[in-house]
């Protein structure tokens, strides 16, 4: 919107009777600080009653406004910082941008409902009402500059912690260990020599400080009057030592105790009312005597900052994933197109610990359906190694290896112990090896649940199937033939193409066959299977189940192949699954 249109707004919405006493805003204010910093170009001003007081409240207007909302301000300095949600400059945040939906042909009606919800954030504000919020939002008022990333699992245990410099970041880290701060300077590292490592080993060395992880155990109250800069040593211990049980009182007095550094650091965990929690930072330097947070202190300056935290416990929800599944582990076979996209989903769900397993390299004719995309045009990686590295650099805190060898080898030689994981998942793609991993699997009195995927050609569909030891049915019951069948035929009743056809093709002759489908069906074969261990590992799915989803045949029509009865069935219905999967006559369940 134009400036001149911007000031006929304003002027209308003073007509409107928005605010008392209103009028449109000088030119000259709008060369501000405070019309700069959130980008005002127009602007009305007037007075409104909020719980007995008059305040004088300012209405500005963006140039994207009414496709934005309209930014609100207190004049009266005194509640500056003083109440909740009202910040530098009487900024009033009474509304996340996020998820609004705004009517901009009513411009009056968007800056009306504007300023009543900000009246009402201030009428909370000098009521009380909203105090908790000061917790609730403890990161936006806490004072200081963000000075590193966590990276240690924010648990309900005061502990101690390292903080030392990343080089390649050029911030600080936090971390639980020696160990967890070598996974960070490593990790950039092609090579791994002592060459490389000793000078990283140095560097932690000289840059390293001990400080405490200290998780509050209650919701604190917020100090009255909240602070409008940084707090005081008083008030920073009072926050810490009313907020916890006898038990870390304890632990907390064992761990300041003795206290021979200079300089240290305390990484708070604050619980939100709501749910939740921040983290928020205290340095001490210059100390002598006693630990800052010891009953009896010694002196210190104390400098408050912020966490940018990287912790999987605070990302994983933060992606939707869930928290519980940190704990689980998963044996994923088979990283081709489908388990490329599982291993990452997995742990993009939550998963912390992925064993990958896959004895094939790499190859560049599959760059444009593999999540990795094209190998290194000087060596063709293993596909779960190279997958493995991908993730851990990926995604800190998540344990994942990788094995470039058969299922089959794997369990002969002991280097997979299968009944150590919460779920088996094959994406090899091979009926005949999910087969024999299949019986085999069944044998063992405490194996997991096993998950089986595999899509189809041309687009046509893929499948997911849930096998549990305390439900009947398994793999092979999908090629077992039916016993009325006079003329059994080997082949999966699940499958979407008619028995007896040829899909694989070959663009340069024997040796290099494929079977045709693209990364999109891949992915959505990734996801029907995701959604399924998620489900499993979760505890919400006990019972041996098959889903499907189905594409339109266009392409698999047109290449003249036939497709099979199951394929006529509603997509409704084989996404939700079923258990139609047992067989009485399988040789390797029996139906049981």
């Amino acid at each position: 919107m134009h400036a001149d249109d911007l000031t006929a707004t304003a002027e209308l919405l003073c007509a409107a009777g928005l605010l008392e006493q209103g009028c449109v805003t000088p030119a000259d204010a709008l060369l501000e600080p405070w019309a700069r910093l959130h980008g005002v170009v127009a602007a009305i001003e007037g007075v409104a009653h909020v719980d007995g007081h008059a305040l004088a409240l300012r209405l500005g207007l963006t140039p994207r406004f009414p496709g934005r909302l309209p930014t609100v301000f207190v004049l009266d300095a005194r509640l500056h910082g003083r109440i909740p949600h009202v910040f530098q400059h009487g900024h009033v945040c009474y509304q996340e941008y996020e998820g609004v939906l705004l009517d901009r042909y009513q411009p009056v009606a968007v800056a009306r409902e504007a300023l009543a919800r900000a009246v009402e954030t201030i009428r909370r504000g000098l009521t009380g009402e909203n105090r908790a919020d000061f917790i609730e939002e403890l990161a936006l008022y806490w004072p200081g500059a963000a000075e590193g990333l966590g990276f240690f699992a924010a648990d309900a245990q005061i502990q101690p912690i390292l903080r030392f410099v990343l080089p390649w970041a050029g911030t600080f880290a936090f971390v639980r260990d020696r160990a967890q701060a070598r996974e960070l300077l490593v990790a950039p590292m092609p090579l791994r020599v002592p060459e490389v490592m000793a000078p990283l080993e140095a560097w932690f060395d000289d840059t390293v400080t001990p400080g405490l992880y200290i998780p509050l155990e209650d919701v604190p109250r917020p100090p009255d009057p909240f602070p409008l800069g940084p707090w005081t040593r008083a008030q920073v211990a009072q926050l810490i030592r009313h907020n916890l049980s006898d038990g870390q009182r304890r632990r907390l007095e064992q761990l300041t105790r003795g206290l021979k550094t200079r300089s240290t650091f305390v990484i708070l965990r604050v619980p939100r009312p709501r749910g939740g929690d921040h983290l928020v930072g205290i340095r001490y330097d210059d100390i002598r005597g006693a630990h800052p947070l010891a009953r009896a202190t010694g002196s210190a300056t104390m400098t408050q900052f912020r966490v940018e935290r990287r912790d999987p416990g605070y990302l994983v929800p933060r992606g939707g994933g869930e928290p519980p599944l940190r704990a689980k582990r998963v044996l994923l076979v088979g990283c081709g197109a489908i388990g490329g996209h599982l291993a990452g989903e997995l742990v993009r769900c939550g998963v912390g610990h992925l064993t990958l397993v896959d004895p094939d390299v790499l190859r560049p004719e599959n760059a444009y359906r593999h999540v990795l995309g094209a190998p290194s045009l000087f060596v063709l990686p293993a596909k779960s190694l190279q997958l493995a590295a991908e993730i851990q650099q990926r995604y800190r805190g998540v344990e994942v290896s990788g094995l470039a060898a058969s299922i089959e080898d794997a369990l002969d030689q002991g280097a997979i112990d299968v009944t150590r994981y919460d779920l088996v998942l094959s994406a090899t793609g091979d009926p005949n090896v999910d087969r024999g991993l299949n019986e085999r699997l069944h044998r063992l009195e405490h194996r997991p649940p096993l998950l089986f995927t595999w899509l189809e050609p041309l687009g046509i569909g893929g499948h997911a199937l849930v096998v549990q030891r305390s439900s009947p049915g398994c793999l092979d019951c999908l090629f077992t033939p039916h016993p009325l069948d006079a003329s059994p035929v080997l082949t999966n009743r699940a499958a979407f193409a008619a028995a007896g056809q040829v899909f694989t093709r070959e663009l340069a002759g024997c040796g290099n066959a494929f079977t045709p489908y693209s990364s999109l069906d891949a992915l959505r074969t990734a996801e029907l299977a995701g959604r399924l261990a998620v489900e499993v590992l979760g505890g919400r799915l006990r019972e041996t189940l098959l889903r499907s989803w189905k594409g339109d045949g266009a392409a698999f029509h047109a290449a003249g192949l036939r497709t099979s009865p199951r394929y006529e069935m509603e997509a409704s219905a084989l996404e939700r699954g079923g258990a139609d999967v047992v067989a009485a006559g399988c040789k390797v369940c029996g139906g049981r």
